[in-house]
């Protein structure tokens, strides 16, 4: 559930050609590279995803 999360959720807005981006985009007028330094917590959790990951098994 947590990958399908991070997926779906976290890591979309930091693909610039991803509709998540492309809506921030319009209804802000914030490009990806203005925002980009500002969403520390889709870079992050899927390094947290995959640390989890290791430590389960």
């Amino acid at each position: 559930m947590r990958t399908i999360s991070d997926t779906g959720i976290i890591i979309a807005p930091i693909i610039p050609w991803n509709v998540n981006s492309i809506i921030i985009r319009l209804v802000t007028g914030v490009s990806f590279l203005s925002y980009a330094p500002y969403a520390v917590l889709c870079f992050f959790f899927p390094i947290i995803t995959i640390l989890l990951a290791m430590k389960i098994k």
